[in-house]
């Protein structure tokens, strides 16, 4: 009976074995095999992956659903503002031998457009001829910007592709120069398209096949070609960068080759800018504390050595020498004790700041008085302090409040200038005292004197002079707002036509474009210089102009040519103008001293 048993679980056990079922459900109707391929837009549909099926033939297949991404482009065209910068070229890199050519890099740029100002794919992208004057080698084809429409609040930051600029704008009171690199804000019209992805869904066959995975990958990649589709992704090495790119899926991508850039400089943050001070002020503590302790140390590394020699070989002496070491040790602290106690006295260290703050002469409390050191065009270094009476700073003022002229007229506006040099010209004693002593020391030529006092005025840095508060809602000029709302701004407001006269200017260290060419006016003056002043209401610029043998942009008055001399920034040699400001017919003359 127990034979029969055995014999019969075995049977049992066979049976199942022969007779197991896979787990996955196979479906053997040849109609469940759909022929064609069926497209899903916008949903994903679901399909049970694990399910294998058996089409006509009697392969095996899963059924899959496959994600295709279509590139559609939205063309926008508006305007933009961008922050700039760039490096000075070698004279190597271009041919001109009289002008100055800088890179370029835009960053943090914010485009407006209105609903106008956006088209579909299928409507093509808006009319837009560049501007021939302006390199645009130097600008980028893809562009990070923050986006606004109809000038909303929100917006959304997007990448434009194709860029193409005109109208190009550099902010002439937003430019700054520093050293061989230049720092600005720009504006102009821009056009572009925004790339995105329109989701299908499509449900293929997956034959079921004993290929090796990998290999069939590799296959799949083979069939894709590149395209030169930017992701807009960008690695940097050193000065190399590579771009990321779509394959032709638009979903696979691939990196370029590394390519060398030159004139590629990151923008000098103030993180970087804190760090620098914070390692440079540790440094020379570490080296104030050892130049002073070296010294002592030096005495006291002998006489630690001849104790230890005597303590060894010398037992007799041993409790003698023990106890004359720890005298040198409490020694040794007293003088590290005191010297942490003795009062520091910095050493003196030349300031290199173009112009310090303000500084009140403690000799003579009714004496304003400023230290000054910059370089001229030609790398020459100039020092000088120079000072004003406090009584003609407060009376240079009154005279200025209690002008009684209209200044928003070109006729006013001219004798508004000539009064207040008239007035100023007889208080600068201490400027004159400072220029005297540099053309006498250094021997200067009438042309080199020249730049030595221009090369002065541009090294104060800017700052916009507004006739009521600093604040930007008061006005509607579009420079004065933007400015105004920048962190880096420096205002004085409350200053009747919003000018400081010469006197003022020498003491609060605050001026903008006319307010420089009026000081430089009266002192160019005082040298018996031919020089004028030059205006534009079109640009809402003024300008200095100075009758001498140098090259560039000049305007003739009454067969004299006078060569223009921008103010507002550091190192513009006479006779170069910006392009934005370059059309003459827009410049009148206000006043000239001969």
């Amino acid at each position: 009976m127990a034979a029969f048993f055995i014999i019969l679980l075995i049977v049992i056990i066979i049976y199942l074995l022969l007779n197991k079922r896979d787990n996955t459900s196979v479906i053997t109707n040849p109609t469940a095999a759909p022929v064609t391929k069926t497209i899903i837009e916008e949903t994903k549909p679901f399909v049970d992956e694990e399910d294998i099926l058996i089409d006509e033939e009697g392969r095996k297949y899963k059924e899959v659903v496959k994600e295709i991404l279509t590139p559609r482009k939205t063309y926008v065209y508006g305007s933009f503002t961008s922050k700039y910068n760039g490096e000075l070229l070698s004279k190597t890199e271009h041919l001109s031998l009289t002008k100055k050519f800088y890179s370029f890099n835009i960053y943090e740029s914010v485009v407006t457009v209105n609903q106008n100002g956006i088209r579909k794919d299928y409507e093509g992208e808006f009319p837009f001829v560049e501007d021939e004057n302006f390199n645009t080698d130097q600008l980028p084809k893809i562009l990070n910007a923050h986006i606004e429409v109809d000038n909303s609040k929100q917006g959304y930051n997007v990448t434009i592709r194709d860029v193409k600029i005109n109208n190009i704008n550099l902010v002439r009171k937003l430019h700054q120069t520093d050293g061989s690199e230049v720092f600005g804000t720009i504006t102009g019209n821009i056009t572009g398209y925004i790339l995105d992805f329109l989701t299908s869904y499509e449900i293929i066959k997956e034959y079921i096949e004993e290929k090796d995975n990998i290999e069939q990958e590799k296959n799949e990649l083979n069939t894709l070609t590149k395209t030169l589709l930017a992701t807009g992704k960008v690695e940097t090495k050193g000065n190399q960068n590579r771009l990321e790119y779509y394959y032709s899926d638009y979903k696979t991508t691939y990196w370029s080759d590394w390519k060398y850039q030159t004139n590629t400089r990151t923008p000098y943050s103030a993180k970087d800018f804190i760090s620098t001070i914070l390692s440079i002020l540790g440094g020379l503590l570490l080296l104030l504390f050892l130049f002073a302790l070296l010294p002592k140390l030096l005495y006291l590394i002998p006489l630690i050595l001849l104790v230890g020699f005597f303590y060894f070989l010398k037992p007799i002496l041993r409790w003698l020498f023990t106890i004359l070491s720890f005298c040198l040790l409490l020694l040794f602290f007293y003088s590290i004790i005191s010297m942490i106690k003795r009062p520091y006295y910095p050493p003196i260290v030349s300031n290199n700041d173009t112009v310090n703050k303000i500084k009140v002469d403690t000799s003579n409390i009714d004496t304003i008085k400023h230290f000054a050191s910059w370089v001229d065009y030609d790398n020459n270094n100039f020092t000088g302090t120079f000072w004003i009476l406090k009584k003609d700073y407060v009376e240079a003022n009154n005279y200025k409040t209690n002008l009684n002229i209209n200044s928003n007229n070109e006729q006013g506006y001219n004798q508004m200038l000539s009064s207040l040099s008239n007035n100023d010209v007889s208080k600068l004693n201490g400027v004159y005292a400072m220029f005297d002593s540099i053309k006498q020391n250094k021997k200067l030529d009438s042309l080199q004197f020249a730049q030595s006092i221009v090369s002065f005025v541009q090294t104060i840095p800017y700052a916009v002079v507004l006739p009521k508060a600093c604040d930007a809602t008061l006005y509607n000029d579009e420079f004065i707002q933007k400015y105004l709302s920048s962190e880096d701004a420096k205002c004085d407001g409350f200053e009747k036509f919003g000018i400081n006269t010469p006197v003022e200017f020498l003491s609060t260290l605050k001026g903008d474009c006319d307010t420089r060419t009026l000081l430089l006016y009266t002192l160019l003056s005082h040298y018996n210089y031919d020089v004028a002043i030059f205006s534009s209401s079109y640009y809402s610029h003024s300008i200095l102009g100075i009758n001498l043998p140098f090259t560039g942009a000049t305007k003739n008055i009454d067969n004299k040519n006078y060569v223009l001399w921008e103010t507002t920034a550091q190192g513009i040699s006479p006779g170069v103008i910006p392009t934005q400001i370059s059309n003459l017919n827009y410049w009148y003359l206000s006043i000239k001293s001969k």
